[in-house]
């Protein structure tokens, strides 16, 4: 801030241009009046006939000398106008009118202040007083601007010359190139964990701060802190001029008339009024919180959570990806599931407030992911603690019950497989009948080829043979004696 002397003394040499010429006017009055044509006499009396239109009354070289004099104001307006077409690149008629009354200013001691913005940041400024509103802007090809009075907002101005009106001011600027913003943990940080012991009190404060600003809560209570970045731009379609950032001045009165505030903060403090630029971070971190409550943690790493988007573009591989997706839906899109995989669509309501501010997303990420490793280590353990003992016997129950299922199943297969040899003689017996055309077998003979049977069977399992040899033998013998008998 230049200090009370160094304006004083830069307000003296303002008007010097301005003395400059009347210095040199008065030097040709002087010069003239001293080759003693004119006198203070005859100067009075033409005057007097000029104001009074007496035309014929004005004798030479007085009436040169009042021509020389109209010429002289007369050129010096219509050369200021006529170089004011080429001092700096005007776009329309009315700015060489504003240019006009700037160097018109200027040649009497008051020149215009001055601002200059590249990429929507104030670079160089002509003010020496900070208090005095500029009156001649410069914006390159990526700024635009929005002017206010004390009592409103009055319009928006894009990339170019602009002058300001009586009593306007700059009330925010903005870059129209693509804009990207981040809020959670610094890269590499973990915001848990403290740096060491030498961390000061204001770097854990600012650790625990960035901890705030993205945490949230799993369906299974479990804090996750993401570092969120959302990329995103000024609405607009592109110029023809070749302005490769597009600039429509509805949108860009929208982003900065439609500013919030942050009611956490005091009424007094600078920080109550949130940035526009700030908002699409803010809602990513809102429907971010959203939908983090929707999973568990284990869902969030699980690939067998996918599900598949109403678009069928992406299928994401976790549920991680899939909440990721359906945000960057919830910023980018009118329309959305109404819940994740669903057919039916809805407004989105953060598109929507988007649009009337005139913001466009273009992609939300997720670049990094922190969790209480601490907390959860001891939440695992302490569970696994509670149902180890469940789990146990539930596992030695669900062996048992297979176990079982298989030993039955095994009776099962083996008392067919014996009965298949036991019948095997008498079934190809019957066969034989059927096709030959003989008697069908009697009793005896029925039950000497079962019998027949039992012993095949038998041998092909050397303990079941010598467990059933005995009663074998016996069987046989009874039917030998029945058939004596």
């Amino acid at each position: 801030m230049p200090s009370k002397r160094t304006s004083r003394s830069s307000r003296k040499s303002e008007p010097r241009g301005l003395g400059i010429a009347a210095l040199g006017v008065a030097l040709w009055a002087f010069l003239i009046y001293w080759q003693g044509e004119v006198t203070l006499a005859g100067l009075s009396r033409a005057a007097s006939a000029l104001i009074g239109l007496q035309w014929d009354q004005i004798r030479p070289p007085y009436g040169s000398l009042f021509l020389d004099i109209f010429l002289l104001f007369a050129g010096a307006i219509f050369w200021f106008a006529f170089f004011a077409h080429f001092v700096v690149p005007l776009r329309r008629p009315s700015d060489a009118i504003q240019m006009f009354k700037a160097m018109s200013r200027s040649l009497l001691g008051n020149p215009p202040e001055s601002l200059y913005l590249r990429n929507g940041l104030r670079t160089a400024s002509s003010k020496t007083d900070n208090s005095t509103p500029s009156q001649i802007l410069f914006l390159d090809s990526a700024s635009a601007a929005v002017l206010r009075t004390d009592s409103s907002y009055t319009r928006a101005i894009g990339p170019g010359l602009n002058f300001t009106q009586r009593g306007e001011r700059i009330a925010g600027t903005l870059d129209l190139r693509v804009q990207r913003r981040a809020l959670g943990p610094q890269p590499d940080e973990d915001p848990f964990a403290p740096r060491g012991l030498d961390e000061s009190t204001a770097s854990q404060q600012g650790r625990l701060l960035r901890r705030q600003e993205t945490s949230g809560l799993t369906r299974d209570s479990i804090e996750v802190v993401p570092r969120l970045e959302v990329d995103f731009r000024i609405e607009g379609r592109a110029r023809k001029n070749g302005n490769p950032y597009p600039f429509q001045a509805e949108f860009v009165w929208r982003a900065v008339a439609s500013e919030g505030i942050a009611p956490q903060s005091p009424s007094d403090a600078r920080a109550r009024q949130v940035a526009w630029d700030w908002l699409p971070i803010h809602l990513t971190v809102d429907v971010w919180r959203e939908y983090l409550r929707k999973f568990s943690l284990q869902e969030l790493f699980d690939p067998s959570s996918q599900a598949q988007n109403a678009n069928n573009r992406t299928k994401p591989t976790s549920g991680l990806e899939e909440l990721l997706l359906m945000v960057n839906q919830r910023l980018r899109e009118s329309l959305v599931p109404e819940k994740p995989g669903a057919k039916r669509k809805v407004s989105s309501p953060e598109y929507q407030l988007l649009r009337n501010r005139g913001l466009r997303v273009h992609e939300v990420r997720l670049r990094e992911l922190h969790l209480d490793a601490a907390r959860d280590e001891t939440r695992l353990v302490n569970e696994w603690s509670e149902s180890w003992e469940l789990r146990a016997i539930q596992a030695n129950a669900e062996t048992s019950r297979r176990s079982a299922e298989k030993q039955r199943l095994g009776q099962q297969a083996a008392a067919a497989e014996f009965v298949r040899q036991v019948s095997g003689g008498l079934h190809e017996r019957l066969n034989h009948i059927e096709s030959e055309g003989l008697a069908p077998p009697d009793e005896k003979e029925s039950l000497q080829l079962l019998l027949d049977g039992s012993k095949r069977g038998a041998a092909r399992l050397p303990g079941l043979k010598t467990q059933l040899s005995g009663h074998l033998n016996r069987i046989a013998d009874w039917l030998n004696g029945a058939a004596d008998g």
